[in-house]
């Protein structure tokens, strides 16, 4: 198993393709899945907190965010939810993707 340093994780977001002021449902697989069930990512909750996500983000969509989305009363919350993965390198894990 590799071990990445905080140093290692900087430097890898650095070069991380990202883009901006386009939602990340354009033209992805899941478009009808999350429509027709409510369902998101965590590449929609990033976009709609930042404006902005990771190309290379796993697009694992799941209740549980659509709820933290769009159910949410306070949106502090939201960006509290968003910012956690950032802070614990996990992101853009799919496996912590909670199935709420």
């Amino acid at each position: 198993m590799t071990t990445f340093t905080t140093e290692d994780r900087k430097e890898a977001e650095k070069h991380r393709e990202i883009i901006r002021r386009r939602c990340p449902c354009d033209g992805c697989e899941h478009f009808n899945l999350c429509k027709n069930n409510e369902y998101a990512c965590r590449s929609f909750a990033k976009f709609v907190v930042d404006n902005y996500y990771y190309v290379d983000a796993p697009k694992d969509p799941c209740k549980g965010v659509f709820n933290k989305v769009f159910h949410q009363k306070d949106d502090d919350l939201l960006k509290e939810f968003v910012r956690q993965f950032k802070e614990d390198g996990s992101e853009d894990n799919a496996e912590n993707n909670t199935r709420e």
